[in-house]
């Protein structure tokens, strides 16, 4: 039985397993799966499964993953996948956006 509602963090960012296998386009069913079938814990099976499908972007002559290009550009992995994948943005509106920063209460 896996548990609802639990966190983990990878990275500084925390998401239920439900989010994570979003985030990186696995069936959640398959991850669980493979911890079972390994008997590993729930990042090991998310990363070992999602090394194998993590997604190159060619932008602008140059070859990264999107965590890569979400560093360089200073945008939140998930605000690019969000734009990909939620909003079916090109590569290029994605990246060209502006991005806003929500700003914390009283400013």
């Amino acid at each position: 039985m896996h548990e609802r509602n639990v966190y983990y963090e990878h990275n500084g960012e925390k998401h239920t397993a439900t989010e994570w296998a979003e985030i990186y386009g696995l069936n959640i069913k398959s991850i669980y799966q493979r911890m079972e079938r390994d008997n590993i814990q729930f990042m090991d099976a998310l990363f070992s499964v999602g090394e194998k499908r993590e997604r190159l972007i060619t932008y602008n002559g140059k070859t990264q993953n999107l965590r890569q290009w979400a560093d360089e550009l200073g945008i939140s992995y998930t605000c690019l996948i969000n734009r990909l994948n939620c909003l079916h943005l090109s590569v290029k509106e994605a990246f060209e956006r502006p991005y806003k920063t929500r700003k914390s209460r009283g400013e």
